[in-house]
């Protein structure tokens, strides 16, 4: 391998180190090593420096960057690097201590046996003042033989592991971590040139994400752009809606060689069995991101072992750590694992992960629905599921923590949605809407579950699908209930009135309140209180229906509350002012009806602005806006804010007009 390289002579000295690379992004990694060696070198100790990190990241950019700086500072340099992708290298090959001999001085025709090379080795480095730089190492094993008499010398080691065993003796560890979306740009930029000069950065940091940070890819795309000439917009695109190894190949090339082909070969074939299962199988989960939780349940595996799973794979830049807990594969590598689930697992098969994912899904989804609402689920197949979960939060606390995960996990939840008709997961396509219902009703997230709602109501009325599923009367009803009650959401109050009207012809007694409660919604949101109140007068009529006495008394606390509202609109509010109270007394015991009590104490507030009592409505409304927040609902946050702003204005308060003003502008924003 000396032939690879130039030898440089100055008095005596010795280096032989590949060309200088380009080195952008490591100003942190590399002061914490001139620290080191400063630190080293006020002790009289030794440099010695391990570090790791996932294919393509920049170890080797890094440690030759490395040895240019320090190597000033020795009389002698020996740079070795082993092949990469030969796993097999052992510590005491010909080719290994050859070279550095080579590189001692020692004239090839004289190299000792292979069997006396190792000792000759220490005998001529140990003692003396030299740096050694080992790259491309696999484990310890194949650098700690190498070393003897250390005292004067400085030994940087790169590999693909954490190397471990060389941190208990001594080596100072060091991770490189893949580029952050600001300076991968700049990377971008560094190699692009002039065709991305007039870039818009926003796009540039959209394909270090893609790339997942990782330089050598991130210098792939780079150089594709600086050849083509192409609007990198374009280019952007393509490369995020590539879906297959082949199609990421094809935009990330290097002189017509697959780059992430080559990276993620790379990565993976250093896993070991379980680390390699959990890369196949992890890349099947549906969505984008994950958590260690959903990864164990992926895995079968406990949290403690995942933890170790999934830290090995963001160490090799298989995965990225967001930050808050989540992970994801980088766009251009989840293909690659995707296809080693096809080459490599039989069983499980690949129909069979998919599916264990999406019943994952639905456990949790269902576990949260039953953490944020009390209301019923009278579709049997989905009944039975919630019957049998527990919650995933109990206390009131738990209501704003389980709307914290359903927001985490909204576009897993909404992909195993979409996973589970796909592959026929009947249970599954019936279950998981109703399970992401409440949540998507109260923060607006409409338009996605109504297309999982539709997908299964068009099933239903299919004859050639024949699933056995919907067969249950209670089911088709409950599904034209809730896409109804989605589209009231949504403002859509015609295509709400078609639904509600499907779900009273399946006509299914018990939810004959329900359909008339929620007719009234529309007829108030059309703006007609005096037919709401009557709609809500004949479901109360209705209730007589539901078996269940404890569902009695809620639906009835429900109908109070929305009559609330309409005689609030017909300035009749103070009617009812009891009955509200009763209301929200009923549902604040209940922590999975937080948020309604919080609407009615923003009722009470309502009525009583109604009698003139501004500093009472004020007292009802003013911590309501947080209370509401909590569920995720940034709508009748503003519009509480619309209150106390009406309310200031009426009081000459000028500060608190533009404040609440405000917040409400900015709440609707965020929708």
């Amino acid at each position: 391998m000396a032939d690879d390289r130039g030898v440089r002579e100055s008095g005596g000295r010795r280096a032989a180190l590949p060309r200088k690379p380009l080195c952008v992004n490591r100003d942190v990694e590399l002061r914490a090593v001139r620290e080191l060696s400063r630190q080293s070198a006020e002790a009289g100790t030794p440099l010695l420096l391990a570090v790791s990190g996932g294919s393509g990241i920049g170890k080797s950019t890094l440690v030759i960057t490395l040895a240019y700086e320090l190597g000033t500072r020795y009389p002698d340099v020996l740079f070795f690097a082993a092949d990469a992708a030969d796993s097999a290298a052992v510590p005491d090959s010909a080719d290994l201590l050859a070279d550095l001999l080579i590189q001692l001085g020692m004239p090839w025709q004289e190299l000792p046996a292979p069997n006396l090379r190792l000792a000759v080795l220490r005998s001529l480095t140990g003692g003396r003042r030299l740096l050694i730089v080992l790259d491309n190492v696999h484990s310890a094993g194949q650098v700690l033989p190498l070393l003897g008499d250390l005292s004067k010398a400085a030994v940087v080691v790169a590999g693909g592991r954490y190397l471990e065993q060389l941190r208990i003796e001594g080596f100072e560890p060091l991770k490189l971590k893949g580029f952050g979306p600001d300076d991968g740009a700049g990377f971008v930029a560094e190699i692009a040139g002039s065709v991305v000069a007039d870039s818009d950065p926003a796009v540039l940091r959209r394909l270090v994400t893609l790339c997942g940070g990782v330089p050598r890819l991130i210098a792939a795309a780079a150089a594709r752009l600086a050849d083509d000439d192409e609007p990198v917009g374009e280019y952007v695109g393509r490369l995020e809606r590539a879906a297959t190894m082949a199609e990421m190949s094809e935009e990330l090339s290097i002189d017509n060689v697959s780059v992430v082909t080559a990276v993620c070969e790379a990565g993976y074939e250093g896993l070991t069995e379980d680390e390699a299962r959990a890369y196949r199988w992890l890349s099947l989960l549906p969505g984008t991101t994950f958590d260690l939780d959903a990864a164990a349940g992926m895995l079968a595996l406990p949290i403690p072992k995942v933890k170790r799973l999934v830290r090995e794979l963001v160490d090799r830049s298989l995965l990225h750590a967001r930050g808050d807990g989540y992970f994801e594969f980088p766009h251009v590598v989840r293909p690659h694992a995707v296809d080693k689930v096809h080459a490599v697992d039989v069983s499980p098969g690949l129909r069979d992960l998919r599916m264990r994912a999406v019943e994952w899904y639905v456990k949790r989804a269902v576990e949260l629905a039953l953490s944020i609402s009390a209301r019923p689920i009278p579709a049997a197949v989905a009944g039975a599921l919630f019957d049998t979960a527990d919650r995933r939060y109990q206390d009131d606390p738990g209501v704003e923590r389980a709307f914290a995960e359903y927001a985490a996990r909204w576009t897993a939840f909404v992909a195993a949605a979409r996973r589970s008709v796909e592959l026929g997961m009947q249970s599954a396509a019936a279950t998981l809407p109703m399970a992401l219902w409440p949540f998507a009703y109260h923060t607006f997230r409409v338009a996605e579950l109504v297309d999982a709602y539709r997908t299964v109501l068009d099933i239903a009325d299919d004859p050639g699908m024949q699933w056995t599923v919907l067969d249950d009367v209670a089911t088709r009803w409950q599904l034209a209930r809730d896409l109804g009650a989605l589209y009231e959401r949504n403002g859509e109050l015609n295509s709400a009135s078609e639904c509600f009207a499907r779900a009273a012809a399946v006509d299914y007694l018990p939810g004959r309140a329900s359909v008339l409660e929620w007719q009234g919604i529309v007829l108030e949101q059309q703006g007609r209180p005096d037919l709401a109140l009557a709609s809500f007068d004949a479901a109360e009529t209705a209730l007589v229906f539901l078996p269940d006495p404890d569902q009695r008394e809620r639906s009835a606390e429900l109908l109070c509350m929305h009559r609330g509202r309409n005689l609030v609109t017909l300035r009749r509010g103070r009617e009812l002012e009891q009955g509200i109270r009763n209301a929200e007394a009923y549902f604040r015991a209940r922590s999975a009806d937080a948020s309604n009590a919080a609407r009615c104490r923003v009722l009470l507030g309502d009525i009583a602005r109604e009698r003139g009592d501004g500093a009472q409505a004020r007292r009802y409304w003013e911590g309501e806006p947080d209370s509401l927040l909590r569920y995720g609902m940034r709508v009748e946050a503003a519009d509480v804010h619309d209150k106390l702003a009406a309310l200031a204005a009426d009081e000459g308060r000028e500060a608190d007009i533009r404040r609440h003003r405000e917040q409400a502008r900015l709440l609707r924003l965020e929708l």
